[in-house]
C-alpha cells in the first residue's frame, strides 16, 4: 500500500470532517498494527476480528481526544489498544460495561519502560519496516527485492549471485540501491505515520 495522503493531512480530514474516505484510509493503514498489537496482548484468533473493530469504533469515537503535545500518535494508539483489551476481558469476566478512562489517565498510565510498551515500539518498528519495503516492491523488480530480502536473511553475496543467477557485482548494486531507498521510504513513513 502507498501512502499518497500525508497520516496527518488524513487524521485531521478524519477528525474534522468526519470524512469516510478518510477514516477508511486511516483504517487500512493502521489495522495490521492492531492486530499485531492485539495478537501481542494474547487474544484469541477468534477474538481478533471482533476486537479491530472494536478497537477502530473506539478511535473513531476517541480521535478527538489524541493531543500530540502529550504523546506519539503510536504511543496513544497502543495505549488505546491496551486499554481495549482490559476492557474486554473485563465485560467478559464481570459481564459489567466497562467504561474507557479518560484520555489524560491513558496517557499519564502509559510509561515507556513498561514492558508492553517497549513490545509495542519494536512492533511499531517491525510495521515501519515491512510497511516500506511492501512500497518499494512497485519501485524494484521481483529479482531485485528478493536479493536484498536474502541478503536480510544473512545470504551471502555469492550464494545470492548463484540462486538467481546474476553477477556478483549486480548483487551489491541492487543491494546498496534498495537499501538506499528503503532508508528515505522508512524515514517518510516515520515521519507520515507519527503526524509529524
Amino acid at each position: 500500500m502507498n501512502f499518497q495522503v500525508t497520516s496527518h493531512t488524513l487524521l485531521t480530514r478524519a477528525l474534522k470532517d468526519k470524512s469516510e474516505d478518510a477514516w477508511e484510509q486511516f483504517f487500512v493503514r493502521y489495522r495490521k498494527y492492531v492486530t499485531i498489537l492485539l495478537i501481542n496482548l494474547g487474544t484469541k484468533p477468534d477474538d481478533l476480528e471482533d476486537l479491530t473493530q472494536e478497537i477502530m469504533v473506539t478511535l473513531w469515537h476517541r480521535l478527538d481526544s489524541y493531543d500530540r503535545s502529550r504523546s506519539k500518535f503510536r504511543t496513544w494508539l497502543a495505549a488505546v489498544v491496551r486499554f481495549s483489551v482490559m476492557n474486554a476481558r473485563r465485560k467478559s469476566n464481570t459481564r459489567k460495561q466497562v467504561i474507557y478512562q479518560d484520555n489524560q489517565t491513558l496517557s499519564e498510565e502509559v510509561a515507556d519502560k513498561d514492558p508492553y510498551m517497549e513490545s509495542a515500539e519494536i512492533e511499531w518498528k517491525n510495521f515501519i519496516m515491512e510497511t516500506a519495503l511492501n512500497n518499494l516492491r512497485s519501485e524494484f523488480s521481483e529479482k531485485t527485492i528478493k536479493v536484498f530480502e536474502m541478503s536480510l536473511r544473512d545470504v551471502s553475496g555469492e550464494e545470492i549471485s548463484k540462486e538467481l543467477d546474476l553477477k556478483i557485482d549486480s548483487v551489491y548494486t541492487l543491494k546498496r540501491r534498495v537499501k538506499k531507498r528503503l532508508i528515505q521510504e522508512v524515514y517518510q513513513l516515520q515521519k507520515d505515520l507519527n503526524h509529524e
